[in-house]
């Protein structure tokens, strides 16, 4: 069953679900007419990956992120990061984090 969920900046809707495959099928754009799969076990790696960290879903020079971290282990659609972080932090595998205190756009706590 597909669950709607805002993107993690809160720009938008999509919706997912878990597939008997162990896949994250997404379904984005106007009317989602997009899709796109995850791999769960790429998913299970990416939290073992950063947890107990805080980090930027995006790109930023120097710092860990999640969009390199993806790219590194073969996931190439740009804009994945804030459908993960929003299904990240729904299914409280991870928050919303902070940086000095205050709640930053595009940072997650694992």
């Amino acid at each position: 069953m597909l669950k709607t969920l805002p993107t993690f900046n809160g720009r938008s809707e999509f919706k997912y679900a878990w597939t008997e495959d162990n896949k994250i099928e997404l379904h984005y754009g106007r009317e989602f007419q997009h899709t796109f799969s995850v791999d769960g076990m790429v998913y299970d790696q990416l939290i073992r990956a950063f947890q107990g960290k805080t980090v930027r879903l995006n790109h930023k020079r120097h710092e860990k992120n999640i969009q390199d971290w993806l790219l590194t282990n073969g996931i190439e659609k740009p804009g994945i990061t804030s459908y993960l972080g929003s299904i990240l932090n729904y299914e409280k595998r991870a928050t919303k984090g902070t940086k000095r205190g205050t709640i930053k756009r595009g940072i997650i706590t694992f």
